[in-house]
């Protein structure tokens, strides 16, 4: 039980949180998210913020959903 564990976790993680990570970084600069130094003003990064919250949220349910079947 624990060898199919360690698997689907392993899978999960290269086969779907690792590419979503790769591409996030390319959408979100596209989109106009700075990561660089001076940071922006506080309402950029409010908004930023909520929309984080949003994509993880979104990812976390569909990961999870996919996970129970």
């Amino acid at each position: 039980m624990l060898w199919r564990c360690f698997k689907r976790l392993m899978f999960l993680h290269f086969v779907i949180e690792a590419p979503m990570i790769l591409v996030s970084h390319h959408l979100l600069k596209y989109f106009g998210f700075s990561m660089t130094l001076p940071l922006p003003s506080w309402q950029t990064i409010a908004f930023q913020c909520l929309c984080f919250f949003a994509i993880e949220d979104f990812y976390f349910y569909w990961v999870h959903r996919y996970d129970r079947t």
